[in-house]
């Protein structure tokens, strides 16, 4: 069980509890109402099982990518793609920020800034996903509680209408291209 304590100064209210290793932590809080809330809430997830350190979640973004890019079994051109997306599009924005401290409106609005850059949709929409994989694999390694990078739409990717070439053009086409290729042209078109 845990305990709500006044910090030697008086002026704030620390909650300490055990976790499931028996190792002690404590939390700060200005009002007496809060720590107690926050133990309760520490409590119960440690009984679900669903109790995660704190402390994990402050290993910042550009540390997790260093521990969790080398994980990955990849193609080379596929590990060069996404040593490439999070290094130009990823890492600029959120290297500093600590995994526990990401938050769902960081990620959207910093979907919303890529969408309004130069790069196409699609191009934005991989990049998010890799946010996801990336942010999926903290999960999964319990260092934060749930990705906040779930249940954000991404924007769809509009399929350009094909353009269709007149029988000028086509006719066209095969006139420059060498005797042998023109047959092929015209049955093609």
């Amino acid at each position: 069980m845990g305990s709500v304590r006044r910090t030697p100064n008086g002026k704030r209210w620390q909650a300490r509890y055990r976790d499931a290793f028996g190792r002690m932590h404590a939390t700060t809080f200005d009002r007496k109402l809060d720590a107690e809330r926050f133990l309760s809430r520490a409590h119960a997830d440690l009984q679900r099982g669903e109790w995660v350190d704190p402390r994990l979640g402050q290993i910042t973004v550009g540390e997790w990518v260093e521990h969790w890019l080398p994980t990955l079994q990849l193609r080379p051109t596929t590990r060069a793609l996404y040593e490439s997306e999070l290094e130009l599009h990823v890492l600029p924005s959120f290297k500093q920020v600590a995994l526990g401290r990401l938050t769902k409106v960081q990620l959207q609005r910093w979907l919303a800034e890529q969408l309004q850059g130069p790069g196409s949709t699609a191009s934005v929409r991989r990049q998010f996903r890799l946010i996801k994989q990336l942010l999926g694999a903290a999960v999964d390694s319990e260092l934060i509680v749930k990705s906040p990078a779930a249940g954000i739409a991404l924007p769809r990717v509009e399929a350009a209408e094909m353009r269709a070439l007149s029988y000028a053009e086509v006719l066209e086409v095969a006139n420059a291209m060498e005797p042998h290729y023109r047959v092929l042209i015209l049955t093609l078109a």
